[in-house]
């Protein structure tokens, strides 16, 4: 579960911004829809399910879920970064070739709550720090400083070996919870990042939720289990959806031999392709013709269906994206009703229907809005702004430009065009 999360110097993101999951206690809308977070005797607070992030087109609203993400990719991946080599760094296009980007989160993972922070540029990891907190106080497990780490008391770790693997273009964290360490902390948090944050782009190629993968050797895997649940999520939005036929096949000589006058280095041995088609009884259409809101909902639907499963943190960019307004709304009520896990969902979204404080409390709705001094994007939430009543119209209030974030458009649209 994702608490607050806060960054600086990354792409749009230029100024330190703060995104927070915690509700504010004053608020009595939907109350029921939070999460308890059980955490911290001395100040226990709740935390949102769903959060939506409004703003016009290139505000940086994506740049938020992509910040969060480029934590748990780095946690992830920078283990195996060549010795030498570079670090992921996307700093703002005015930002001094001398300053860092940094980034900082607030997390619980199985009941409990740590802090766990990074900051780098294009060379090195140059601060690193991981805290779990006990008894509402944060107790160090480790920190970096450069290449030099300091580790917590009853930590465990072969120092030997980290010594070894440990450079300047990889985490600690990254290092130490893939078999350096045993410590339930360290592994807790790697697990989180590992296993727990989700991002769901509409820009990235379909890999349908996970259902189709690559093997070892390079042949495409099949997921039985994710296309079942995939199936019963598109039924709730397709009730005329009678299953998904998933075919495997090799390819014949001739498409082999067509494949390789086009382009001889290719390598097309145990070359594989994979047929997706939707079966509504009476005839069954490819995956390829479809709408796609069909298409974009059956990408999701595994990934949703984790989330329902067990706690997750999904990061959706345009979550309305080929989805009826109906069905939106009627998805994200659902899903702020489900008690079963303590999952959450993130994403950017234009939907305005959704702008009603009977669906979103005040405090999960947030903007993202682009200064035009710098060109770079400022994050802030509805809780913040002043007199904003538990029933007041937002749709109406947000469209007039009453809270930001909206398109300005000068003059005649198209003046000066036709």
């Amino acid at each position: 579960m994702l608490l607050s999360f806060r960054c600086k110097n990354f792409r749009s993101i230029r100024d330190y911004i703060t995104f927070t999951t915690l509700a504010v206690p004053s608020f009595m809308e939907n109350a029921n829809d939070l999460i308890i977070t059980g955490q911290e005797a001395k100040d226990e607070r709740s935390a949102i399910r769903f959060a939506g992030i409004y703003g016009a087109n290139a505000s940086g609203k994506t740049n938020i879920l992509r910040a969060i993400y480029h934590m748990a990719e780095q946690v992830k991946t920078s283990g195996r970064n060549e010795s030498g080599g570079s670090v992921a760094f996307c700093p703002h296009k005015l930002s001094d070739d001398s300053e860092l980007s940094e980034f900082s989160i607030w997390f619980i993972k199985d009941g409990v709550k740590y802090f766990y922070s990074f900051a780098c540029n294009a060379r090195k990891f140059a601060e690193e720090s991981l805290y779990v907190y006990s008894n509402g106080e944060p107790v160090k497990v480790f920190e970096r400083q450069d290449d030099e780490v300091s580790y917590g008391q009853a930590v465990s770790i072969r120092q030997n070996e980290m010594s070894f693997r440990l450079k300047p273009n990889r985490l600690v964290l990254s290092i130490a919870g893939i078999g350096v360490s045993n410590c339930p902390s360290i592994l807790k948090a790697y697990e989180f990042f590992s296993e727990d944050v989700i991002f769901i782009d509409p820009e990235k190629p379909k890999d349908w939720g996970g259902i189709i993968s690559l093997g070892n050797g390079g042949e495409k895997r099949i997921d039985k289990e994710k296309l079942e649940l995939a199936v019963g999520v598109m039924r709730l939005f397709f009730p005329s959806l009678k299953d998904i036929n998933i075919e495997q096949k090799s390819l014949s000589k001739e498409q082999i031999s067509e494949l390789q006058r086009h382009n001889r280095r290719i390598d097309v041995r145990g070359a594989q392709y994979v047929t997706v088609e939707t079966d509504y009884g009476l005839f069954s259409v490819r995956i390829e013709d479809e709408s796609y809101g069909t298409k974009s909902v059956f990408n999701a639907a595994p990934r949703i269906i984790s989330a329902l499963l067990s706690d997750k943190v999904v990061l959706w960019d345009e979550i309305e994206r080929g989805l009826h307004p109906v069905i939106a709304r009627k998805f994200i009520e659902t899903f702020c009703e489900n008690r079963e896990t303590n999952s959450q969902i993130i994403a950017t979204t234009h939907n305005t229907d959704l702008l009603d404080l009977s669906v979103m409390r005040r405090d999960q709705v947030w903007f993202a809005e682009m200064k035009d001094d710098d060109r770079s994007t400022d994050v802030y939430s509805l809780a913040e702004i002043k007199h904003v009543q538990s029933d007041e119209n937002i749709k109406k209030g947000y469209l007039e430009g009453k809270y930001g974030a909206i398109p300005i458009v000068s003059g005649s649209f198209l003046k000066g065009v036709v």
